[in-house]
């Protein structure tokens, strides 16, 4: 083998890894792991740009959220835990959920919607629904 096909080998222990690593949320996990270690050896800030909140949610110090390109959102990121819930179910029920409520995102699919939006759910904001007894 030449110094040129070594260098652009992977290393057998990779190879082993990367191979194991066939389903998408397994190399999530290995990207995640390979880049926590590589942090703790080499300390500096990480920008990550995701749509995937809950994979990195526990490597999170500090958030930024841009909607289109202006800020949102800038604070640690232990304040902004629990700032928002996702609510999903049928697009009518959604529907009815969060209307006046404010709306973070939304998107449909078929007859299914979610919806993010600020606050814990039983936020003074809007009245529990009444309960049937």
């Amino acid at each position: 083998m030449t110094t040129a096909e070594a260098a652009s080998s992977p290393s057998p222990q990779h190879s082993i890894a990367i191979a194991r690593c066939t389903d998408a949320a397994l190399i999530s996990l290995f990207f995640y792991d390979r880049l926590l270690a590589d942090f703790a050896e080499h300390p500096r800030t990480i920008m990550l740009s995701t749509h995937l909140i809950d994979e990195v949610a526990d490597l999170l110090e500090h958030v930024i959220m841009l909607d289109h390109g202006r800020v949102v959102l800038d604070a640690p990121a232990d304040e902004v835990r629990g700032a928002a819930v996702t609510v999903s179910g049928s697009a009518k029920a959604v529907d009815e959920f969060v209307a006046g409520r404010q709306i973070w995102h939304q998107q449909r699919v078929t007859s299914l919607a979610s919806a993010v939006v600020p606050g814990p759910l039983d936020s003074p904001r809007r009245p529990a629904p009444a309960r049937c007894a």
